[in-house]
């Protein structure tokens, strides 16, 4: 009996806490696509999302804060997207591509439609009636069916399938050379995927920020929420003299922005959030780096 109780003690210390929850992003709107994750040649590692009813793809940096809005020229209706990358579907590596597979019902059939857009907004390829098969990559495999980006001693290539009208050819496939590379190959279609969970905080229509820890010589979280009626405000760090220290621009889709504090000098700052209509908040932060 000794035996059996000393095993179960033992297992009973077991511990998890490697792995703890690093974010969680609330109340999403269903409009949405989810939050997923690139790696840019020049820019390294961004989140984006395909806010569907605005036509626009939001970026953000790794603290949150938002790197790029980008109008998407197309009215959408079931899009995802595939690709966002500064170096693969053009040889300018200082702008953002990425690529729009989108759905729409004509007569009994949902139609496709595969378009390449850059974050000036203008569309560098489109194809009609295609789309493509899988968000997956093979770095040498030609006839790999579950990709559709590929690359071999010949260089990138996209392959995409004529499905419209239905039932398609059987054999349509069209093989596309791309002037670019292969930056992030684990999340060329956004598989590096963050999920998330139901319910925000606050919804009002006041502003609430809360900084934690507070004061703090590591690093700080600042939550907020913003009022119903703001998509997007600005967060200003000053000094407690009024002079700006720098600015983010943030919206509702995100919770949180995080400072890390060596970026800045140890003292007293001022966190304020400012919204498009004019309404603001502030809070206090100390740095004790």
């Amino acid at each position: 009996m000794k035996k059996y109780i000393l095993i179960l003690v033992i297992l009973s210390n077991i511990s998890f806490g490697q792995i703890t929850l690093s974010t969680s992003f609330l109340n999403i709107d269903k409009n949405y696509e989810s939050l997923n994750m690139t790696r840019l040649s020049n820019s390294g590692y961004k989140y984006y999302r395909l806010d569907k009813v605005n036509s626009k793809l939001i970026v953000y940096n790794l603290n949150f804060t938002i790197y790029k809005n980008i109008n998407i020229p197309l009215t959408l209706n079931a899009p995802r997207v595939y690709a966002v990358s500064e170096d693969l579907f053009d040889s300018n590596n200082t702008t953002l591509e990425f690529l729009v597979n989108d759905w729409n019902y004509v007569g009994s059939y949902y139609k496709p439609t595969v378009t390449i857009i850059n974050e000036l907004g203008n569309v560098i390829f489109q194809r009609d009636s295609c789309t493509i098969t899988s968000n997956g990559i093979t770095l040498n495999d030609p006839n790999n069916n579950k990709a559709f980006i590929i690359r071999n001693s010949s260089g990138v290539k996209m392959v995409l399938t004529k499905t419209y009208p239905a039932p398609a050819p059987q054999g349509d496939e069209f093989i596309y050379d791309l002037p670019g590379q292969l930056t992030c190959q684990e999340c060329i279609g956004g598989i590096m995927s963050l999920v998330q969970n139901p319910a925000n905080p606050i919804m009002s229509d006041d502003i609430f920020i809360q900084v934690l820890p507070n004061p703090s010589n590591n690093g700080s979280t600042i939550k907020y929420t913003l009022p119903m009626a703001n998509k997007s405000a600005t967060l200003f760090v000053y000094e407690s003299s009024g002079k700006e220290i720098t600015h983010y621009e943030i919206d509702s889709f995100m919770n949180k922005v995080e400072l890390n504090n060596f970026d800045f000098n140890s003292g007293v700052y001022l966190i304020k959030i400012v919204t498009k209509d004019g309404k603001s908040k502030t809070e206090k932060w100390v740095n004790n780096k």
